[in-house]
């Protein structure tokens, strides 16, 4: 009986010495802060199949050439603040008016399968996500491309998780309309079940075909992986 209680006193401290280990931990944060922007309040990259650095993070821009002109897809780093002008001519502002927290600058996603990069595989802990204000006009008053949103609408973005291998870990989505309910604050989504992340690829669902594929982002939190 005697050494069956020192055997359990012993895994009770392994175990609370993991614990500490845990909690001291460092939890690294990405706010998009650090990123110089040019006069319009934006930075992306101008060459094809680009990217934009934030602390150990690398965003990951494309850029299409077609008939109609160059256009880019992927990632830009905004602080514009235009909640009053609809359209495609608005492609940059947050409807928050500003990044999570108060801050100034954050992320905007659109359209393409590019992605979120890690220098070295992470411990994901949350990132924070917003509408767009382009989109989040188009679906609270139509436009030329889709109807106001109604009961059976939805528009979700889809994060999906892989390892330095390219096997998949996983994935999740955040609701950034449902029926007529509208995302237009700052939204912490939990991601602490996906470990050992080296890279996040992004696409939408959306009921209507016509809705503008903009999301926000701010705020990556993470810890490193062993």
């Amino acid at each position: 009986m005697k050494k069956l209680i020192l055997g359990l006193a012993a895994l009770i401290a392994l175990t609370f010495v993991a614990c500490e280990e845990d909690d001291d931990a460092k939890l690294f944060t990405v706010d998009f802060e650090d990123v110089t922007l040019n006069d319009a309040g934006l930075a992306h990259n101008d060459s094809i199949s680009g990217s934009i650095s934030s602390g150990d993070v690398t965003l990951t821009t494309t850029w299409t050439s077609s008939d109609w002109g160059t256009f880019n897809s992927g990632f830009v780093v905004s602080n514009q603040t235009d909640t009053t002008n609809a359209g495609y001519m608005n492609p940059y502002s947050c409807i928050a008016e500003k990044g999570a927290n108060g801050s100034a600058t954050y992320a905007v996603f659109y359209s393409a399968a590019d992605s979120i990069l890690f220098n070295s595989p992470v411990n994901l802990e949350s990132v924070m996500l917003c509408n767009n204000a382009y989109a989040y006009m188009s679906m609270l008053n139509g436009d030329y491309f889709t109807q106001a949103y109604t009961d059976g609408d939805y528009f979700k973005v889809v994060l999906d998780f892989y390892n330095n291998s390219g096997a998949s870990q996983g994935s999740t989505s955040f609701s950034l309309a449902s029926n007529s309910s509208l995302i237009n604050e700052w939204t912490e989504l939990d991601l602490s079940t996906f470990k050992g992340i080296s890279y996040i690829k992004f696409s939408f669902e959306s009921s209507q075909t016509g809705t503008p594929l903009y999301f926000c982002i701010d705020d990556i939190k993470y810890y490193e992986a062993e």
